[in-house]
């Protein structure tokens, strides 16, 4: 009995360590102390979830989570198909205000939804929740609506699920003059299902004028009505895969973990006086700005674990110019590197 003893003490002890290697500030990506993680996944889950509960409360109550481990813990929890972390992360993109990118950064907008989409059971009703609920911050709602195309393209929800949905809660917005960008980002969702079910709504939010234009226009809605659910679902199969494989390599194309990126590199070749959605009127202009694009690399974020997305975010402006979202423009034409 006594023999086992140390060896308990030895693990508390390693997941300890393991803890604070992730909560290191170095600015380096803590390969080793993920890949301890990784060995160490069902010992380790609790105190995974435990570090984003507690830089939750920090966050809450100080406006920071100090360090990044609960960033680590976030990938891990969904590279582990930990459905018990739902709960933990939930209420953590919950607070009020940026502080969900305060504690995710770029994440929010970009790996979200798929994370939703990998902890969520055969019950959706709480991502209507989320969606509904105009005290979060509109992004993370609109992540809740963008799992479902993950969940339909997996084969977990159905098409008409996802389209009723999406259209109840357009309804609502409409109704309750809910903010624009959540307006917005319900008929981006619906555009992906041919939504003909959902047509008049639509067409109303456009007689409405409540849109932002560079997201998406009548005539988009009505291609994506006249190319029918084939041609929709082709935008859904282009998604990023959901499932998180492995923190690392997920994690490793961000600037901020990329040793050969050096610190605001990315926007040596921008002129900050040039306005580059507006500035070409035909498509030789549009080659000269891909060329600067190419020659300068995709916008990123500065390099911090906060904000540091290096490619071309789906709601991103596109980079060849058009003046609209990147989702609703190239994406699933091209890789962002390509650009």
């Amino acid at each position: 009995m006594t023999d086992n003893v140390p060896a308990a003490e030895n693990i508390e002890e390693t997941l300890d360590r393991i803890i604070q290697d992730l909560a290191s500030e170095d600015g380096d990506l803590p390969v080793e102390a993920i890949r301890e993680a990784q060995r160490r996944r069902e010992q380790i889950t609790p105190r995974l979830i435990r570090v984003i509960e507690n830089a939750t409360r920090r966050t809450a109550e100080e406006g920071d989570p100090d360090d990044n481990a609960h960033f680590f813990a976030f990938f891990l929890l969904a590279e582990f198909r930990a459905a018990e972390a739902l709960p933990a992360i939930v209420a953590a993109v919950s607070l009020p205000g940026d502080l969900p990118f305060t504690m995710f950064g770029d994440s929010i907008t970009e790996d979200l939804d798929r994370i939703f989409a990998i902890l969520t059971g055969d019950d959706f009703g709480w991502l209507d929740e989320l969606i509904a609920n105009d005290k979060l911050n509109d992004y993370v709602r609109w992540a809740a609506a963008q799992s479902f195309g993950h969940l339909v393209r997996d084969g977990r929800m159905m098409r008409e699920d996802a389209v009723e949905r999406l259209h109840r809660q357009l309804r609502i917005a409409m109704d309750e003059e809910d903010q624009e960008v959540i307006v917005d980002g319900l008929i981006c969702e619906l555009m992906s299902y041919s939504p003909h079910e959902a047509i008049d709504t639509i067409r109303e939010a456009f007689e409405r004028a409540i849109l932002d234009p560079t997201m998406a226009s009548l005539e988009d809605v009505e291609d994506s009505l006249e190319e029918g659910w084939e041609s929709a679902k082709r935008l859904l199969d282009n998604l990023d895969p959901t499932a998180i494989e492995d923190t690392v390599e997920e994690l490793s194309w961000w600037n901020s973990f990329d040793e050969d990126v050096e610190e605001d590199a990315q926007w040596e070749d921008f002129d900050d006086d040039v306005d580059y959605d507006d500035e070409f009127e035909d498509d030789d202009d549009e080659e000269d700005y891909e060329d600067e694009y190419e020659t300068a690399g995709a916008p990123a974020a500065v390099p911090s674990v906060r904000n540091s997305s290096p490619r071309v975010g789906r709601n991103s402006p596109c980079p060849c110019g058009s003046g609209k979202k990147f989702k609703r423009c190239c994406w699933g034409k091209y890789e962002p590197d390509e650009f």
